[in-house]
């Protein structure tokens, strides 16, 4: 609607995510786990998560779904091979709803096309993180409310990145807008592994910073 510039991308649904666990028999095993793990004790929390995501590593990416993604990384890339890389991140069902799961699901930059049905299952896998379920217990979602589906977006060759605040965090009754960049790949940003710079806008009456 503003008319930014947008990635091509295509998006693998929960119904895969569904196909996946079936075809693979994990749901029992995944259940089983969950019935048994203790949140609030780490060794707990830490052993679960890793026996659950150690299941989905080792299962076997459905042939179907493989072909499919495949199939669309093609026609995407069709238009401009300049990059055939693509980033690949989580989309949960109820995640940046009333609970947000920030930085707690999996992305996985410069992706190729032989990675692609790998990165798929590092992706599937990250929804069972020590943080995620945690924070997904903590909040009284079941396991069965939160399929993964999968973003698949060309992947930008950035200067910069950054996220942009329609309001300031730190001063909510101004009239200013917040800009947090670094240099390259936001990941390093949104990961909280690097600080920003941030530059304040002001939004009346004409932009200014």
């Amino acid at each position: 609607r503003v008319g930014l510039p947008v990635p091509d991308g295509f998006t693998v649904t929960t119904h895969a995510y569904h196909r996946f666990i079936e075809k693979n028999g994990l749901r029992e095993s995944i259940d089983d786990r969950l019935a048994v793990i203790d949140i609030e004790n780490t060794e707990s929390l830490n052993t679960i998560s890793a026996q659950i995501q150690k299941l989905i590593m080792a299962a076997e990416m459905p042939r179907k779904i493989e072909d499919v993604i495949n199939e669309f990384y093609e026609l995407m890339m069709q238009q401009d091979r300049s990059d055939s890389s693509v980033a690949m991140r989580s989309s949960a069902v109820e995640e940046d709803s009333q609970a947000s799961f920030a930085g707690q699901y999996r992305t996985v930059l410069n992706v190729r096309r032989k990675d692609l049905g790998e990165t798929y299952k590092e992706i599937i896998a990250g929804k069972y993180s020590p943080e995620a379920i945690y924070y997904r217990i903590n909040y009284g979602l079941s396991d069965d409310e939160t399929p993964m589906a999968v973003l698949v977006l060309k992947m930008m060759n950035a200067v910069t990145s950054g996220v942009m605040y329609t309001a300031d965090i730190e001063a909510p009754q101004s009239d200013n807008l917040t800009l947090h960049a670094v240099w390259g790949l936001g990941e390093m940003l949104v990961s909280g592994q690097t600080a920003a710079d941030i530059v304040t806008v002001s939004k009346n009456p004409e932009l200014r910073i």
